[in-house]
């Protein structure tokens, strides 16, 4: 007689407290769309590529998209397998298991945190630039730095207010700064024209040179990946999160492609083969132009800002639950139903850092650059061991197919050697920053083996995820368990 399995039902979702199965797919997307914040990269990211590697600005994206497409279709199988509330974190753990785990999510916590320093100091910058267009006199380092705390505080407050509100909110703004960005590179181009003359030819690009470039182009791409971190709080989270993973990059590269050949091809030629100004120096006709690109610039960055943080909280949130942190990072507010003790506790290093670079006098552009480079580590690390756990997280469902490691294989490969090849040069170029990482992933290594030796049950844990309750399977949105 043959033996029935019958799949077993969690009494409660080990993410219970949250606000669970809500989020339509606008809001999901809005995260993914904040996070790789798009009007704030055409903005600024393609003068800094420029400015640390003279790279052609439309191969170093191009090469860059490639590489977070392989990412994105490594990571988009397993979004449809589990709704995950930590991310990729989650993934790595039912892929490779919990070691793997805990170094990903570690390095996934050090990017989602470098992105969130960069948001907010870039609030500080460019709302100061927008003071100083009006006429205001106060001293700029001051000024950026009591922004980029008083921003801090907002953010801080709309994350507690709830995931829902943070998240219309920075699908507002970012939508009217593209629109205003894409309608000043159009009203540009029916005023001026198209330059007859041609830029001159991009010289052969040294490889280390053009893995720096790829890497700060990543840059612009990283966070697409949030949406999963609100698995647990969307409807349908095996349908909308995937969704939002598979189009962000899309739309975001089609976006960033425009916006660096509209620099690359009619505003250099112009201006010289030798300049290297950000769209917004480039495009601004008059102070009041000036104005209203940095305040569109400054909202962008506070909506990069508060969706990385918003994934961020999620992590830390997770880790608290499973018990590889102190249990209080689980908690949730009684009636908010938010991840608010994991806010809290991330907010002051975000604040602190970017307050304490523009106190301290350090110029804008290499602040904004390290940041950059710092977090694109941070997320390549994770990406790396999240597409080498995608074939294997398939294959203990026994789904996993040819194309999947082949797939993997790819992307694995290609992140190897950008991160290699990005590596060297910083070493020779900057090498505190690869060392910053290193010491950080060390520290990784030291929490797992404190792990296996203290709390082996915690490393049991790792990887929780929204689990189906008897709730879902009669209410489609239950109010959360």
């Amino acid at each position: 007689m043959a033996t029935m399995h019958v799949a077993r039902i969690a009494s409660r979702s080990p993410v219970r407290g949250l606000r669970r199965r809500r989020l339509p797919f606008a809001d999901v997307l809005a995260q993914a769309v904040a996070a790789v914040v798009p009007a704030g990269v055409m903005s600024t990211i393609p003068a800094l590529v420029l400015r640390a590697t003279g790279v052609n600005l439309l191969l170093a994206f191009s090469l860059a998209l490639g590489v977070v497409l392989l990412v994105a279709a490594c990571v988009r199988p397993m979004t449809q397998r589990m709704s995950s509330v930590s991310g990729l974190y989650a993934y790595i753990a039912k892929g490779l298991g919990p070691v793997p785990a805990v170094l990903g999510g570690w390095s996934a916590v050090f990017g989602y945190a470098l992105i969130g320093m960069t948001g907010v100091f870039a609030v500080g910058v460019y709302t100061g630039r927008a003071l100083r267009t009006v006429g205001w006199a106060a001293p700029d380092h001051v000024v950026a730095a009591l922004t980029m705390l008083g921003a801090a505080a907002v953010m801080a407050a709309l994350m507690i207010r709830g995931v829902r509100v943070a998240a219309r909110v920075v699908l507002v703004v970012e939508s009217v700064a593209i629109g205003f960005l894409l309608a000043l590179m159009w009203w540009y181009l029916a005023t001026e024209g198209v330059p007859a003359v041609s830029p001159a030819p991009a010289s052969a690009a040294d490889p280390r040179q053009l893995a720096v470039a790829v890497i700060l182009s990543i840059g612009a791409f990283v966070g697409f990946e949030s949406a999963s971190t609100l698995g647990g709080e969307a409807r349908r989270p095996l349908a909308t999160v995937p969704r939002a993973i598979r189009w962000t990059p899309i739309a975001t590269g089609a976006l960033y492609l425009v916006a660096v050949a509209f620099q690359e091809y009619v505003l250099r030629p112009r201006r010289g083969p030798e300049d290297q100004g950000a769209l917004v120096e480039l495009l601004a006709t008059s102070p009041s132009v000036a104005f209203a690109i940095d305040v569109c610039i400054a909202t962008s960055f506070f909506a990069c800002a508060l969706a990385s943080l918003t994934a961020l909280a999620r992590v830390l949130f997770c880790m608290g639950r499973e018990g590889v942190l102190p249990s209080r990072l689980g908690a949730t507010h009684a009636k908010r139903r938010t991840p608010h003790v994991a806010i809290l506790l991330a907010m002051p290093p975000v604040a602190a850092v970017p307050a304490a670079l523009a106190l301290a006098g350090v110029p804008d552009g290499q602040a904004l650059t390290d940041l950059i480079l710092l977090s694109g580590f941070g997320y390549l690390g994770a990406y790396l061991l999240a597409c080498a756990a995608m074939p294997l997280l398939l294959h203990r469902i026994g789904e996993a197919r040819r194309r999947s490691w082949a797939l993997a294989a790819v992307a694995v490969t290609t992140l190897a050697v950008v991160v290699v090849g990005a590596t060297a040069l910083q070493l020779a170029w900057a090498p505190h920053l690869p060392a910053l990482y290193g010491a950080v992933m060390l520290g990784a290594v030291a929490h797992v083996l404190w792990l296996r030796r203290r709390r082996p049950w915690a490393l049991a844990r790792v990887g929780v995820y929204d689990e189906t309750v008897p709730g879902d399977l009669l209410d489609p949105r239950p109010a959360g368990a």
